[in-house]
């Protein structure tokens, strides 16, 4: 048995393909190996394998290596090999006051993107397992952080094809989520 961040594989050649996703060298895969035929046959046998790929790791059968694999891709080259289909882009420009070292304010002037995307039940490999024949996300940028998310929306709200509908939905006033008209009244409200 092997392990990968805490998760048992039964296949070496499996981790060498997630060691190399994550950008490790041969000298690195062996200093993680101590039983002699391990290291042998990462010594002979490294080269011979490409990095793991998204459907590669979508194909594992344990969900938890499924699960564990996914986290060496970012969500970027996750969308890109799975072909997620872009429904909707759009930008609004948004200005913030901020204040400076000596506690004067200044304008903050930014746009924020919106894009809603759609991938297919069966490029996840879960047609077996969800009803939903797509599964629906919006991608967004956190203005603070400037760390990018992916955000699931349902199909009713996706299947209107407007990407600030959708961010608007994953915002909860009371329990409920908001509608475009409600984000962008909060949004302009703010800036």
């Amino acid at each position: 048995m092997y392990y990968f961040k805490k998760i048992k594989f039964e296949k070496i050649d499996v981790l060498i393909k997630l060691y190399k996703k994550q950008g490790k060298s041969k000298s690195e895969v062996l200093s993680l190996f101590t039983q002699e035929d391990n290291r042998l046959f990462v010594q002979t046998r490294f080269d011979e394998f490409d990095e793991m790929t998204v459907n590669e790791a979508l194909a594992l059968q344990n969900a938890e290596q499924r699960m564990i694999a996914l986290t060496v891709f970012s969500p970027d080259e996750f969308i890109a090999e799975v072909n997620a289909e872009l429904l909707d882009e759009q930008t609004i420009s948004k200005r913030q006051t901020r204040w400076d070292e000596t506690l004067r304010p200044y304008q903050v002037i930014y746009e924020d993107t919106y894009s809603l995307y759609k991938i297919s039940a069966f490029e996840l490999g879960l047609e077996n397992i969800s009803r939903a024949s797509c599964i629906y996300f919006v991608k967004c940028r956190c203005t603070s952080t400037s760390k990018i998310y992916y955000l699931y929306v349902p199909e009713s709200v996706a299947e209107l094809g407007d990407a600030i509908e959708a961010i608007a939905w994953t915002y909860r006033f009371d329990g409920n989520p908001l509608n475009k008209e409600q984000y962008l009244n909060l949004i302009y409200t703010e800036t």
